[in-house]
């Protein structure tokens, strides 16, 4: 009798624990990420990263810098003007033989009135001289050159910016260091102060509507220092010096 009734309290209970088991609701598990190694730190002797080990890196991680989309599209919309004077710097400076020549060819100032505003395309193969053009009215004009001539003037005239040693902007934000530049003519011209092997340099660039980017029309020596520059617009072309020997007008950037 003892025995049955042991039973039947058991049986019981059983039965309650399983009702209780289906009332009560399970806490669901914590969500973990998965844990991955972090990516060890690029160093070499100097402490610098150099840019070959920084683009496998970026590349590595499926990055891709502003340089690298002005290299594969070319000029065009949402580029930062000193994005564009960077990366001519940089052609000429590293491959100053005829493929960094092309690239400079790539982000000159168009032959006024050839850039598709539809397409973004540029209707002719000339752009403007770096020596010989001015901006008035909105747009820039002067001699325009082909490729052969545009390689033949900078070899001729701007042999210092090929190969050069070292260049960087000259007037930086004091906070971000972010290039610092000069606005003219309801911001569609810019201007940029540079050092190139210890001597200033002006880069002048101009918005085409055609193809809705920055581009190089002037690039000049210059005796002023970092507080001065070129004059905007047609008096920025009227100095008979192209090399800095006559001062031009002195202006804030």
């Amino acid at each position: 009798m003892a025995s049955s009734l042991h039973s039947s309290i058991l049986c019981v209970l059983l039965v309650l624990v399983r009702a209780l088991a289906l009332t009560v609701p399970r806490l669901p598990r914590p969500l973990v990420p998965p844990l991955t190694p972090r990516c060890s730190p690029l160093l070499c002797a100097s402490n610098n990263i150099s840019s070959a080990s920084l683009a496998a890196e970026l590349e590595r991680r499926g990055l891709r810098s502003a340089l690298d989309d002005l290299a594969e599209n070319g000029p065009s919309a949402f580029r930062n003007p000193s994005k564009v004077v960077e990366y001519v710097m940089l052609s000429l400076q590293h491959a100053h033989d005829t493929n960094g020549i092309e690239e400079a060819f790539r982000f000159t100032a168009r032959q006024p009135g050839t850039s598709s505003f539809v397409s973004g395309l540029s209707l002719s193969s000339r752009r403007v001289s770096w020596r010989r053009s001015r901006f008035i009215g909105g747009y820039v004009s002067g001699k325009c050159l082909e490729l052969d001539e545009f390689a033949a003037e900078l070899r001729d005239d701007y042999e210092w910016l090929l190969g050069c040693a070292t260049w960087d902007f000259a007037v930086r934000h004091p906070t971000s260091f972010e290039p610092l530049c000069r606005s003219a003519e309801d911001d569609f011209v810019r201007e940029y102060l540079l050092d190139v092997d210890g001597r200033p340099v002006v880069v002048q660039l101009f918005y085409d509507w055609g193809c809705w980017c920055y581009l190089i029309y002037k690039v000049a020596f210059t005796d002023t220092g970092a507080g001065a520059s070129l004059e905007l617009g047609d008096a920025a072309s009227s100095a008979p010096d192209e090399r800095g020997a006559k001062s031009r007008g002195a202006g804030n950037i």
